[in-house]
């Protein structure tokens, strides 16, 4: 006892220490933003709109409502921590690691065999991908789930074997009931989980020798006094109702992934091709346990096998299950670890194809145990068989593991951030347009959109007619300029999908930056009828609605952005800038607020609380924000224009000069900012301030600049004219900036520069406040 728990322990620590570099990476952009970053019910955490997302919606066409409630937990305590959300990846592994020490152990009395298995499976290079991944949550909470129903089906298999043999012990029915509990958690996490009550009836004949084949019966007193023999007609019975649950499972996976069109269909792959495949990806998957090199993140999907290939893979296969079925009786765990390798690969072979992938690390999590067991098991009967192989055994277990922790350690690295993800796959197949298509967005995402476009144009050339692919060259193209093209590549992409959500979004972007308001937000409409959930397009509509004037209907839609995802910043905004647009000020403050709690560092929040504390009168705290949003955009002229616009009200001139000397030096050519530094400089009550000679260089500027038409403009190069002295030229530049306001609908501005032309009539020039 005192050594399997050492062995416990020190699997653990080894598992925590070789996979503690994968808490320092960061999310991929790859599945993480469907499961967590980019997911508003996951994101804001544990609420009842999450629980209810969890068991009705789905991500990536996949219903796995506990393994989301997982995600939803980790964005409860630690947001969106890349490293916490890892750290949880790697405690999962490092327990499923412990449970099946500790399951082989128990079940079968053999310390060093279970000792083994459970270190490959937990240092093989090909469960990185598990553990490494953050979207393959799903893969580690399950096996957790999967090795406790093991585990209470086998305390009820003891208590029930002492039933048998009449000693007067109950069965352990508790344990049952457990077991169905914890087979359901799994179902829940990950519905590859399904083959479990095939793998029970394996585990009946060995290691827990429940049963035995004996001319196709099972008989009812064993060898010896500590294993009695079921009838197999009660251990089919047991698992009807474990069965049951997988039939559920399964139709409920399978209308989903039909409904999301994730299934290929016979015309695209027919059945021929999909048995080629699938004896193909057996021979593959045994490869790479045996010689883990070239893994990548998504291996493409060939569609045709060479024959030879499928035939050597075939006879493999068979060969396998011939070996496994002779030796059922004399070495019952060959035929156990071949069938559940064999067995638990089967709802993800290939024979019902849902995506274009041909095999995946992740598939290989649970059923490479079968495979382990069966190596160390026939490694330890040849030991006892032959002594004086017990060291050279011994040191080449050690090699082995050592080599798996090298390797696991290299491939880690691959994970450790998308351009890393991607160029490796690139790198390691041929034509992965998956690949392809990430390290685009990779690029794109980076601000790099011409750097993205010859790997998207790529994976478009490799798969002509696949839509994310065009769609991510459409966004490309559309953030690097190329409207025209961007907006061919969007409408192939709707011939090809027509009820595509990613497609109209991105044709409505083009749309809106064309200034087609109105047909922009006709697509985002359509996006969100087939993803109501998608909160781009719904803050995207409802922009189009601002701009359109419909400031109701945009008010819903950011209402309705805020019930999905109440921590969304960007709704929080737009909503108080609506509000504040038609003069609802008090509706706005507290979404203003909100804005500014959730991203205390955004400028434009800054901007639009100081301009509405303006319209409330409270010029303190205007300034107080506008100062905020200059100095987190110190390159924008627009904040210091502002400052010296509401310091001049005040009176404090000088500060306000400052204010827009720094506006003119990051924008020459503001317009506004010329003309108001020039009226300052003009009328400035303290003759300290005032300089005419400056203010009407500037004023003659903004003039030019506005080619005569802007009536401010004018008016101040009358007033810098009058300052130096040249009142007749003030006065013609007075009537004809008053001539432009009144044309422009200002009256009262174009009466207050008559007044002031007056002034310059009896050869005064005009003194500000």
């Amino acid at each position: 006892m005192r050594r399997a728990t050492l062995i416990a322990l020190l699997l653990a620590f080894g598992t925590l220490i070789l996979y503690w570099p994968a808490t320092r990476f960061e999310f991929v952009d790859y599945d993480d933003p469907a499961y967590v970053v980019q997911n508003p019910y996951v994101t804001r955490g544990l609420s009842m709109e999450g629980l209810k997302y969890a068991f009705t919606g789905r991500v990536l066409e996949y219903w796995q409502p506990l393994t989301l409630l997982s995600h939803m937990l980790d964005c409860e305590l630690f947001g969106t921590n890349a490293a916490a959300h890892h750290s949880v990846n790697l405690l999962f592994h490092t327990v499923n690691t412990v449970l099946l020490f500790l399951l082989l152990h128990g079940m079968t009395g053999r310390l060093w065999e279970g000792a083994w298995v459970a270190a490959l499976f937990a240092w093989h290079p090909l469960h990185v991908e598990s553990v490494a991944w953050i979207a393959e949550r799903k893969d580690v909470l399950s096996t957790f789930f999967w090795s406790l129903t093991i585990w209470a089906y086998w305390r009820y298999a003891e208590g029930s074997r002492f039933k048998v043999q009449g000693s007067g012990g109950r069965a352990h029915l508790g344990f049952y009931t457990l077991a169905l509990v914890f087979f359901v958690l799994g179902l829940l996490s990950k519905s590859m989980v399904v083959t479990l009550p095939c793998l029970l009836l394996l585990l009946d004949f060995w290691p827990l020798r429940r049963w035995d084949l004996r001319l196709g019966k099972a008989t009812e007193s064993a060898p010896d006094a500590t294993h009695a023999f079921v009838p197999w007609q009660r251990l089919v019975l047991e698992k009807v109702p474990f069965f049951a649950l997988t039939a559920a499972i399964s139709a409920i996976t399978f209308l989903n992934q039909k409904a999301g069109g994730s299934f290929i269909s016979s015309d695209s792959l027919p059945l021929g091709l999909r048995l080629a495949n699938a004896l193909v990806s057996y021979g593959r998957y045994l490869q790479l346990t045996f010689w883990p090199e070239g893994l990548a993140a998504f291996y493409p999907h060939p569609g045709f096998w060479p024959a030879w290939r499928v035939l050597i893979c075939g006879a493999a296969v068979a060969g396998g299950c011939a070996a496994a079925a002779w030796q059922w009786r004399a070495r019952p765990w060959l035929a156990v670890g071949w069938f559940w390798f064999f067995g638990t690969l089967v709802p993800v072979i290939g024979l019902v194809q849902a995506g274009w992938h041909s095999i995946a690390d992740h598939f290989t999590y649970v059923p490479l145990t079968g495979i382990f067991i069966l190596l160390a098991w026939g490694g330890a009967e040849v030991v006892r068989r032959r002594t004086d192989l017990k060291k050279p055994a011994a040191v080449a277990a050690v090699v082995v593991l050592v080599t798996c922790a090298v390797l696991t350690r290299e491939q880690m690295q691959v994970w450790r951030n998308s351009e890393a993800l991607f160029s490796h796959a690139i790198k390691v197949t041929k034509d992965n347009y998956i690949a392809l298509m990430g390290m685009g967005n990779v690029l794109a995402n980076r601000g790099q959109p011409a750097q993205a476009i010859p790997y998207l144009r790529e994976a478009v050339r490799i798969q002509p007619y696949f839509t994310d692919a065009l769609n991510c060259l459409g966004d490309a193209l559309e953030a690097a300029g190329q409207r025209a093209e961007a907006k061919e590549v969007f409408q192939k992409a709707l011939r090809i999908t027509p009820d595509n959500a990613e497609t109209h979004l991105g044709l409505g972007n083009v749309l809106s930056q064309e200034g087609q308001f109105e047909a922009a937000a006709e697509h985002y409409r359509k996006a969100l009828a087939e993803k109501p959930a998608q909160l781009t397009a719904r803050n995207n509509l409802a922009n189009m609605l601002v701009k359109l004037g419909r400031f109701d209907e945009a008010v819903t839609h950011y209402q309705e952005l805020l019930r999905i995802n109440p921590n969304m910043a960007e709704a929080h905004y737009n909503l108080a800038a609506t509000y504040s647009r038609v003069g609802r000020l008090n509706e706005a403050a507290p979404h203003y607020e909100a804005a500014l709690k959730l991203n205390p560092n955004d400028a434009r929040t800054h901007a639009g609380i100081g301009f509405m504390e303006l319209r409330l009168g409270r010029v303190d705290a205007a300034l107080t924000h506008f100062r905020e949003w200059a100095r987190l955009a110190p390159e924008e002229a627009e904040p210091h224009y502002r400052l010296g616009l509401v310091l001049a009200s005040t009176g404090q001139h000088p500060e306000a000069l400052k204010e827009l000397r720094e506006t003119l030096r990051i924008a020459p050519d503001h317009v506004r900012a010329l003309t108001f530094t020039a009226h300052l400089l003009a009328t400035s009550p303290d003759a300290a301030l005032r300089d005419g000679a400056t203010a009407l260089k500037l004023a003659d500027h903004a003039v030019n600049l506005s080619q005569g038409k802007d009536f401010l403009a004018m008016d101040a190069l009358a007033e810098a004219h009058a300052e130096s002295g040249r009142f007749s030229e003030a006065v013609r530049l007075a009537r004809t900036a008053a001539s432009l306001a009144r044309a422009a609908g200002q009256a009262g501005i174009a009466a207050e520069i008559e007044l002031r032309m007056k002034l310059y009539e009896s050869g005064q020039p005009y003194r500000g406040r």
